[in-house]
């Protein structure tokens, strides 16, 4: 059986929070980018594996 296809961005919500995780495909592999605003700034944290990401966006959102 096949693993479901993940579609990006993945957003990540808690309460008002959403955090999203975006996918960048290089010649030197794949990054994920987490995004998120605190005070009307935008952050944007690399992560080259998707379980980090996930992690990190979840922490931010919380």
């Amino acid at each position: 059986m096949k693993a479901k296809r993940r579609r990006f961005p993945i957003v990540v919500k808690r309460g008002s929070c959403s955090v999203k995780i975006y996918r960048d495909r290089k010649p030197t592999g794949t990054y994920y980018r987490v995004v998120y605003h605190i005070g009307g700034k935008r952050h944007r944290l690399h992560h080259n594996d998707l379980e980090k990401a996930i992690a990190e966006a979840e922490a931010k959102a919380a």
